[in-house]
């Protein structure tokens, strides 16, 4: 008996390449291959095996289902692998060239009946047909054509049941954030408790020091003692004051950082129409018996157990968030701090402020002791105003950086490469035009569209080119007026004898816009 794939070739180059010889000739050995009997066993010689492949990948993909694996190799990687031993395995793409043959054949054969019987009217009852040939006895035509059944079943659930790949694909999204979710969770109390241990202990010692600087304010005031003691009581006062700033100006902008960095990205928060797909694709499971009756009954009972398992990662994937915004949610709340006096109820950017005010009123004193001012209001109403200046300077820099920063230039630039589907879609579109063997008008369609995204002509293409555009065009004037802001803010403080606290905003680098970018990159 020949190989198998040797003979799927020989059946195929029979039916599609007649030779050029003589018509009888040719027309003999049409009608020696195209044995229905023949075909029909070499299709179901094969069947038993390719169901045995299925249903090998159908335990496979159960098992990446129930997985909380969060490596693409392991996941998406791995059904590749399924995929190619499994549902598009050698012996199913030897079906799926054998079907249409034994779909011809039988065609042929009925015809041929029927041609028989119109040339048979009327004339005595033809000769008994011969027996079929060895190997292929008890193969009738309503045998071949159930055997056809069985395998274009078989091929349409193979092909169909593909779509499992991407609930492995959403499977593995959804392990990765909640693992990245239940390691923030375990990172909680190291996260939260340091902030609010902080925060007490500057509490307590503003407090402490606001309570001296008062009384030694109101013993000078009573016994009139030395000016330059109590000067350098208050500017050791003020030392521990400025340090105190210090250290709230790190944390609150490490809480904002801590608090944006905790807070999903857009891209990355799964979205309840997700689920709504796997719940489709669930429904398909559990009714594949039905769509496919001829299917073995292990194989349907196989795909049947994946139902449950796209909703019990979601309950999973609810329960971790659910805990997560449990244990965060004083942080990003804003209320970390409550019950801790002077800090309780307070903004982040806001926590410095808190400090400052001791330190205004610190630096008015000393600067009124030394003789640096007569009027201590008109110094501390300087220094207030000053503070004022700043904090709309602080808030103009931070909106212009979040306008003009590295980030926001490289959202626009993700959108420019992922507009209209980007590098990924383009290979989808090249594949499928790649593949089509009829140039029909879905293929003209595709071709069309390929074209558009390659030149850039897609809506969303040309909208995020131009986003980008104006942002690289509006860069230098924001950078201009950050410069601006900065001048003014060191001569002011220089002219009340501060340092500047203003010193660099972080934009982006002015360059040009060139939307001719490698398609890996789009």
């Amino acid at each position: 008996m020949l190989p198998r794939k040797i003979a799927v070739l020989l059946l195929v180059a029979v039916f599609f390449t007649p030779c050029a010889g003589e018509k009888a000739a040719a027309q003999e050995q049409e009608e020696k291959a195209l044995n229905f009997q023949e075909i029909a066993a070499e299709v179901e010689k094969r069947l038993p095996d390719a169901e045995e492949k299925i249903l090998a990948g159908v335990a496979a993909v159960e098992q990446l289902l129930k997985s909380s694996k969060t490596e693409a190799a392991q996941m998406t990687g791995k059904w590749n692998e399924i995929l190619e031993q499994s549902f598009a395995s050698p012996v199913l793409k030897e079906l799926a060239q054998l079907r249409p043959l034994l779909k011809l054949a039988i065609d042929r054969k009925i015809n041929e009946g029927i041609r028989i019987a119109r040339e048979n009217v009327g004339k005595s009852a033809p000769p008994a047909a011969a027996p079929p040939a060895s190997g292929q006895s008890g193969i009738t035509l309503s045998i071949a054509r159930d055997i056809h059944k069985d395998a274009e079943e078989l091929l349409g659930f193979a092909q169909e049941i593909q779509s499992a790949g991407e609930a492995v694909a959403w499977t593995l999204k959804v392990n990765r954030h909640i693992e990245s979710l239940e390691f923030d969770i375990g990172n909680a109390p190291a996260r939260v408790g340091a902030y609010v241990n902080d925060m007490k202990l500057m509490s307590a010692s503003l407090v402490d020091i606001r309570r001296k600087a008062n009384q030694a304010m109101e013993d000078y005031s009573k016994t009139r003692g030395s000016l330059a003691e109590l000067k350098g009581e208050m500017s050791r006062y003020l030392t521990l004051t400025m340090t105190m700033k210090y250290k709230t100006q790190n944390a609150a902008v490490s809480l904002v950082n801590t608090a944006k960095y905790l807070e999903p990205e857009t891209g990355y928060v799964i979205p309840a129409t997700e689920l709504k797909r796997m719940e489709v694709l669930a429904d398909y499971w559990k009714d594949v018996k039905n769509l496919y009756p001829l299917l073995r009954q292990d194989i349907a009972d196989g795909v049947s157990r994946w139902a449950p398992h796209p909703k019990a990662k979601w309950a999973n994937y609810l329960e971790s968030k659910k805990e997560f915004n449990r244990v965060y949610a004083p942080l990003l709340q804003g209320n970390l701090f409550q019950g801790i006096p002077l800090f309780e109820g307070k903004k982040y950017m806001e926590l410095s402020g808190v400090v400052l005010d001791t330190e205004m009123t610190l630096r008015s004193v000393i600067a009124a002791i030394a003789g640096e001012e007569k009027n201590v209001e008109i110094r501390r109403s300087s220094l207030m105003q000053d503070n004022v200046l700043t904090r709309k300077e602080q808030e103009e820099i931070r909106k212009l950086e979040a306008m003009y920063g590295p980030e926001r230039e490289k959202s626009l630039q993700n959108a420019v490469y992922k507009a209209a589907g980007g590098y990924a879609k383009v290979v989808e579109l090249e594949r499928f035009l790649e593949n089509s063997d009829v140039k029909d008008g879905a293929y003209a369609k595709v071709k069309e569209e390929l074209d558009a995204l390659m030149k850039r002509r897609h809506p969303e293409q040309r909208a995020a080119d131009s986003a980008l555009q104006t942002f690289y065009k509006q860069l230098p004037e924001a950078q201009k007026r950050v410069d601006a802001i900065i001048a003014d803010h060191g001569k002011r403080k220089k002219d009340l004898g501060l340092q500047p606290m203003l010193k660099e905003a972080k934009l982006a680098k002015e360059k040009q816009f060139d939307t001719l970018k490698p398609r890996s990159q789009w």
